[in-house]
């Protein structure tokens, strides 16, 4: 039923896709809401697929991650009217779907129980809050830089309907970019104290290998565009490049890292 369910929400998603991108070239009203309805029922299915992972007491990150991603998604999308935004943003949930037919089931919520787990789960929970923000900062990311060529090429009435100001897209992408930052700084934080109380058990060295590169070069990017050393449009592009790293981060991690095995202790009554 599980699996039936999942790939139900897969085809939707892909359906949504393909919505969102007929859209993207023809303007095409119906594609938009085609793509539009596919991407809710799909996000209804996530929903029925995490509630049902809770009652089994494990959830997996990617599909929480795509959950978060989503719901930060419509909101934007409906208060920023943007309706290029799907077309870059249901891709990148696809991609994270199908990075979940191999992962080995890693969950966020575990059934072992052990002092200091509360920054574990804190560390876990803001760094998946992390990668949805920058996943959906990515996307929005895509939708400035169309813009901005479309004002450079006077091509500007051609996205009226479609985008809202460079302006409004400049605001949205760099409180996303910020915020995303502050999520993973905060988490890693929480990663440093269980390390410490937990003598660095629990730990997989090629997360903290790729986390720790990928957080110091969003650090670098981070701290030169709010001392206003660099341009939303130079941060954009840049944004595009940690995207990819991002991904291939994501794709190690569930596809290729070992799956950790159960720590158990033992309760004094």
């Amino acid at each position: 039923m599980t699996n039936v369910l999942f790939f139900s929400v897969y085809a939707l998603f892909m359906l949504s896709v393909t919505g969102f991108c007929t859209h993207a070239l023809r303007r095409d009203k119906k594609s938009f809401v085609f793509g539009t309805l596919s991407s809710l029922m799909g996000f209804l299915g996530l929903t029925v697929l995490l509630i049902t992972q809770v009652f089994n007491s494990e959830i997996d990150n990617l599909l929480l991650t795509n959950w978060l991603m989503a719901v930060i998604y419509y909101y934007t999308a409906y208060k920023t009217k943007n309706r290029l935004l799907g077309t870059a943003f249901m891709p990148i949930v696809l991609v994270l779907m199908t990075f979940v037919v191999f992962n080995d089931g890693t969950s966020l919520l575990t059934k072992t129980s052990y002092d200091g787990q509360f920054f574990l789960f804190m560390h876990q929970a803001l760094l998946i809050a992390a990668f949805a923000i920058f996943f959906f900062t990515f996307a929005q990311s895509v939708t400035y830089l169309v813009k901005l060529r479309a004002l450079k090429n006077h091509k500007e009435m051609a996205l009226d309907q479609e985008l809202p100001s460079l302006d409004r897209l400049q605001q949205v992408f760099s409180v996303s970019f910020n915020r995303g930052w502050s999520a993973m700084t905060v988490g890693i934080a929480f990663a440093v104290i269980y390390y410490f109380k937990k003598d660095s058990e629990g730990f997989n060295e090629l997360k903290v290998i790729w986390g720790s590169i990928l957080w110091v070069v969003y650090t670098v990017l981070f701290a030169m565009y709010n001392a206003k050393k660099m341009t939303c449009r130079t941060l954009a592009r840049f944004v595009t490049i940690l995207f990819l790293a991002f991904i291939i981060f994501y794709g190690c991690i569930s596809t290729f890292a070992p799956a950790a095995e159960p720590v158990f202790t033992e309760v004094q009554k």
